[in-house]
């Protein structure tokens, strides 16, 4: 339908009144001449309103002739009568032509690369690989070899899990997935001690190697030793390799304040663009008036950027201004936990990692002013805090004795 609608357009098309008693007769020998009208719409017994092309509206003269209907052009829509209508601006044609070529030339380069997807792995280390394998922008969009160039980035970056390259238009789209990285552990051979990742109290110990220097129950702090790789016996010193798991229960906490009363911006439905042209350093504005026309706004900017091979970037800017209000709200002790109970958890869940299990939430608060409340969150969790140390210069040296 789409596609019959902007032929349509492109060879121009006219809607036309009919007025007559014998409108179904009219329709009627339309179809049986193969004549091509849509869009019927009946403004009643004796009026309707169609749309037929130019060639068709000179077939229908007959037909109207012979139902006794009035046949009137009330509009013309279509590329032809828009080119005839400004047929003797030739500064708008060659504007034009010379807006459609523009646009057909920077469509054959890469316009922008946007990549999406990685966390661990800065964007400029992407963005420096993909340029070295040709997919920068003002590169041939033909040139870019996708399969070469997936299987190079992964070769290149080995934090990489998968990688996809997707061309729409003149731009790229790189979806990124990265491995999830084990940290690497002392070699077994090497001893070591286990301590505290994080503070805590002991829950449950399950120690394969090493002197356990903790009991159940006991508080820890993020850095004490909970294993010792130096065991001291009656047949002397030995320096193990420590390993196993301490359990223990450890708290995630976080708090934020809120007020009773708050302002909030919002849309009043009038925004406002102004564009520009950029080249370089070089910027030509589309407007006049550099005047802002509202006091309180929001402003997105956004650029389409075109690579020119001699020329350098260029750039269609466009700033768009929407018209805010401020408006005084109010909320309920209850709106607030709400939106706390949402803030305050994915504050926390950044925090956590896949093997913490949690035990329990836990959500208070407390006035601080009668408009200021403070909404504190608190997650019980059960997780591994061993983690493997190197054994310290000072724990292997005997102690200086100074006669």
């Amino acid at each position: 339908m789409l596609l019959i609608k902007l032929i349509n357009y492109l060879k121009g098309y006219l809607l036309v009144s009919v007025d007559g008693y014998f409108l179904e007769r009219f329709i009627n020998m339309c179809i049986r001449n193969e004549i091509f009208i849509w869009d019927i719409h009946k403004m009643g017994s004796a009026k309707m309103r169609v749309k037929m092309s130019v060639k068709a509206f000179r077939a229908i003269r007959p037909i109207a002739a012979r139902t006794k209907s009035r046949v009137r052009i009330y509009r013309r829509r279509g590329v032809p009568f828009i080119l005839h209508k400004y047929r003797k601006r030739r500064g708008i044609a060659i504007g034009l032509c010379l807006f459609i070529a523009m646009m057909m030339y920077f469509s054959m380069f890469i316009s922008g690369v946007e990549i999406a997807g990685n966390e661990q792995i800065e964007t400029e280390v992407i963005e420096k690989h993909l340029a070295e394998f040709g997919v920068r922008a003002g590169r041939r969009v033909s040139g870019v070899d996708i399969p070469m160039v997936q299987h190079q980035m992964m070769t290149e970056i080995p934090e990489l899990s998968w990688i996809g390259i997707n061309i729409r238009g003149s731009k790229v789209f790189v979806d990124i997935q990265e491995r999830n990285i084990i940290p690497e552990r002392i070699p077994e051979d090497v001893p070591c001690n286990l301590i505290a990742a994080r503070g805590g109290v002991i829950e449950l110990m399950n120690v394969r190697s090493g002197f356990s220097v903790v009991n159940i129950n006991d508080a820890v702090s993020a850095g004490d030793l909970l294993v010792s790789g130096i065991i001291d016996s009656d047949a002397g010193v030995r320096y193990v390799h420590a390993f196993g798991e301490v359990f223990a229960r450890t708290w995630y906490e976080a708090a934020l304040e809120y007020s009773f009363s708050f302002e909030e911006r919002v849309d009043t439905g009038r925004e406002r663009n102004k564009r520009a042209i950029r080249l370089g350093n070089l910027q030509i504005n589309l407007y006049i008036n550099r005047r802002i026309p509202y006091t309180v706004y929001e402003r997105t900017r956004t650029a389409d950027a075109h690579r020119l091979p001699v020329l350098g970037t260029l750039q269609f800017v466009r700033n768009n201004f929407r018209e805010q209000r401020i408006v005084s709200q109010t909320r309920t002790l209850d709106e607030i936990l709400i939106l706390a109970d949402a803030e305050l958890r994915e504050i926390i869940d950044e925090q956590l990692t896949p093997d913490v299990e949690v035990l329990g939430v836990e959500i208070t608060y407390e006035f601080i002013t009668s408009e200021l409340v403070r909404v504190t969150m608190v997650y019980t969790c059960r997780e591994n805090i061993a983690v493997q140390a190197l054994i310290g210069v000072e724990e292997v040296l005997p102690p200086l004795i100074i006669p």
